[in-house]
């Protein structure tokens, strides 16, 4: 086993720690600026694309309803046909 993968070895300077000013300044953000907390800066809803927002995430469960829907009377109409009452049974 190499030295530097045994326990207790622990270099001066670790690699797997990144220079966060560095990392910082990369993202467009200031390192040495306050930090915001999240209850000063709530984004406020906007009351014209909150509808549409609410209306993109109803178009999964929409298709989803529709497939079931879909579902359940292919399955009747099999089961009505073995029992003879259904159209293909006739």
């Amino acid at each position: 086993m190499p030295p530097e993968n045994q326990p207790g070895h622990h270099p001066a300077k670790e690699q797997d720690k990144p220079d966060l000013d560095a990392f910082a300044a990369k993202l467009g953000a200031d390192p040495k600026a306050a930090p915001v907390k999240a209850a000063d800066h709530q984004p406020q809803p906007d009351p014209e694309r909150e509808p549409l927002m609410v209306g993109l995430a109803m178009l999964p469960l929409r298709e989803t309803v529709k497939g079931l829907e879909r579902l359940e009377r292919k399955l009747t109409q099999r089961l009505m046909a073995r029992a003879g009452r259904g159209p293909k049974g006739r």
